[in-house]
């Protein structure tokens, strides 16, 4: 936040656009950001819009929840980010890897680890962002993102890129 609000003031805005990852404009720093995160280009993996390919009948419920949610924490009602959308789907990966391995305390932790290792899930109600990958080697989850603009305050998204674009190969194993 510090950094738009600096670029903005030191006039950068003016002359150049700015990028960068999508935590910069998260829908929680909207209202205080103002005018100065307009034009802001970023890359995440969630943004709160009903738009394409967003326009799911999942992310519908998922988005309507978490709206009403938020707003009963807080009154100024900001609309879910990438830290709600992703702990939200990662308890449902949870949730499928202790049924998957039968899981029942402590003494199961390897094989909740390795149910999950792999792991593929589609786009449903527990998982509203998409279809992903959670990587056997190094645990690393694979999953669309978005390149968005932030236009009249709001997250517009220009670009979607699929989920097998963005996977890289292991730096360590895991498994």
């Amino acid at each position: 936040m510090a950094f738009i609000t600096h670029a903005y003031d030191l006039g950068l805005t003016k002359e150049y656009k700015l990028a960068g990852d999508g935590a910069v404009a998260e829908s929680h720093r909207l209202p205080a950001l103002g005018q100065k995160v307009e034009g802001f280009v970023g890359v995440n993996r969630y943004v709160p819009v009903l738009d394409p390919p967003l326009n799911t009948p999942y992310h519908k419920k998922f988005y309507d929840d978490a709206v009403l949610r938020l707003k009963a924490i807080d009154p100024s009602a900001p609309k879910p980010d990438r830290y709600v959308q992703s702990n939200f789907e990662a308890v449902n990966f949870l949730k499928l890897g202790a049924q998957k391995s039968g899981f029942r305390g402590r003494e199961d932790t390897m094989k909740i680890i390795e149910a999950l290792e792999g792991m593929e899930v589609k786009e449903s109600d527990d998982f509203p962002q998409g279809d992903k990958t959670l990587r056997r080697e190094d645990h690393q989850a694979f999953l669309r993102e978005f390149i968005f603009d932030i236009k009249d305050n709001k997250h517009r998204i220009l670009e979607t890129i699929a989920k097998e674009k963005t996977i890289f190969p292991p730096a360590c194993k895991f498994a």
